[in-house]
C-alpha cells in the first residue's frame, strides 16, 4: 500500500483526475442543457442543414441531401456528391480550393 501512495505522489494516474476547470465547464453545461428548449433546439438544427442542402444543391454538379445520423444524433447530416463533369472538378479539387479560400496566403 504504501508503494501504491508514492506511485500517486510521482504523478502516476494523475493525467485521469478532472481539474476544476473540467468540473465547473460540465457544471455549466448542465445549467446551458436545462434551460434549452431541445425541441426548438433541433428545429433550428434541421433548418439550417435543410438551408444549406438548398444552397449547395443549386451549384452545377453538386448533389446534396439530407441524412439521418448513422450514430442516431437528434439532427440530420448533409451528404455531398461531386460529378466532377457537370461541376468541372473532383470534390479533392474543391475542398483544396475551399481550403485555400479559408487559409491566409503564406
Amino acid at each position: 500500500m504504501v508503494d501504491a501512495v508514492r506511485a500517486q505522489e510521482k504523478g502516476i494516474g494523475r493525467a485521469m483526475k478532472a481539474s476544476k476547470e473540467a468540473v465547473l465547464g460540465v457544471l455549466a453545461a448542465l445549467q446551458v442543457r436545462g434551460e434549452t428548449d431541445v425541441g426548438a433546439w433541433r428545429r433550428a438544427q434541421t433548418d439550417k442543414a435543410v438551408r444549406f442542402v438548398e444552397k449547395a444543391g443549386a451549384l452545377p454538379g453538386i448533389d446534396a441531401a439530407l441524412v439521418a445520423d448513422p450514430t442516431g444524433l437528434p439532427f440530420p447530416l448533409v451528404r455531398l456528391g461531386v460529378d466532377p463533369v457537370r461541376a468541372g472538378q473532383d470534390a479533392a479539387s474543391l475542398a483544396r480550393a475551399r481550403l485555400s479560400a479559408l487559409l491566409p496566403d503564406e
